[in-house]
């Protein structure tokens, strides 16, 4: 089993849902404004990491997510929390 958080998973399903290539992300790009989302795309976003990734994303606070940063230290903190219910 592979216990390495998939940083490139995550990544390729920003760029996927955003239609921008993965290799372009940064951290300090703001999912609206420089990604061009909306809050239909955050729900979409959202499900999508949910079933491709295999985590629960929290429904209170998922609105406070601004850049792909902070989207990715989110989605790391479940994928740890998972990892230790697993266990």
């Amino acid at each position: 089993m592979n216990t390495e958080f998939p940083s490139g998973e995550l990544d390729r399903i920003i760029a996927e849902i955003y239609l921008r290539s993965a290799e372009t992300l940064t951290a300090e790009q703001k999912l609206d404004e420089d990604l061009g989302g909306d809050s239909l795309t955050v729900v979409e976003l959202v499900m999508a990491i949910e079933r491709k990734m295999d985590v629960k994303l929290p429904d209170r606070g998922i609105g406070k997510i601004k850049t792909v940063g902070e989207l990715r230290e989110l989605v790391r903190e479940r994928w740890e929390t998972r990892k230790i219910i697993a266990s």
